[in-house]
């Protein structure tokens, strides 16, 4: 959506096939409103539990390796030990679902205070290392370098997750 035209309109231009057109200038000021961030999803990072091998979860000293089992009889897994499909999926659930609040061009330093790794089936890894922001939020570094900021307490349930 570009500058004015005629008759109260506004420049369109079609990103797929270059087209322009001209439209009624309610529709720039109908899309001004809008908030990008209303509309993407904010989990840090969503991985079909059919297409990983396992998961890696580092929490400054430890680490938990996570490995689905499957409907053929592949047990599941944390840390080696055979655990139930039920528990598996509500951990793997609750690290599914992390959150972030705001996109933007972080700042972050020192060592990551957490990490999670996504070991694909295909070979592919996906990591994301979390850093503390300040003294409420976590700053979440993606393998694309991009930076988003998360709540404390999305770590802490994390953190959580994992102590019996």
């Amino acid at each position: 959506i570009g500058n004015a035209a005629a008759d109260n309109g506004v420049y369109l231009r079609n990103d797929e096939t270059s087209e322009i057109y001209i439209v009624d200038s309610a529709l720039r000021d109908a899309v001004a409103e809008l908030n990008p961030n209303d509309y993407i999803t904010k989990f840090i990072c969503i991985a079909n539990i059919t297409e990983i091998s396992d998961l890696t979860v580092k929490l400054v000293d430890k680490e938990y390796v996570m490995q689905p089992g499957d409907e053929e009889g592949k047990a599941y897994k944390i840390n080696g030990e055979e655990v139930s499909k039920e528990y598996f999926k509500d951990k793997y659930q609750s690290v599914l679902s992390l959150v972030f609040r705001e996109r933007d061009d972080l700042m972050f330093s020192g060592e990551p205070y957490a990490a999670i790794t996504y070991h694909y089936n295909d070979g592919r890894a996906v990591t994301t290392r979390f850093y503390e922001y300040d003294e409420r939020n976590f700053v979440a570094v993606r393998n694309d370098g991009s930076t988003v900021k998360l709540s404390g307490n999305e770590i802490s349930k994390i953190e959580k997750l994992f102590v019996e």
